[in-house]
């Protein structure tokens, strides 16, 4: 699902998680296909995926706080 940014205004919280997990996923895949993946690159990885893990906590957490306020 890929939104578009509205024009005015600060981003939503769902367009920035989802451009920041997208953007990381993608960064993923282009370190563990490099050729010369050693440690370091399995270091910055892993780093990558937990902030994929924040992100996606991030967001349920400000769902779940919409729906307790009604304002989702």
């Amino acid at each position: 699902m890929d939104y578009e940014k509205p024009p005015v205004g600060a981003s939503p919280y769902w367009y920035v998680q989802q451009r920041r997990i997208k953007d990381l996923s993608e960064a993923i895949t282009r370190y563990a296909e490099y050729k010369l993946f050693d440690e370091q690159y399995a270091k910055l990885i892993k780093q990558w995926a937990n902030e994929i893990i924040l992100c996606c906590d991030n967001y349920i957490k400000i769902r779940e706080t919409e729906k307790e306020l009604g304002t989702s």
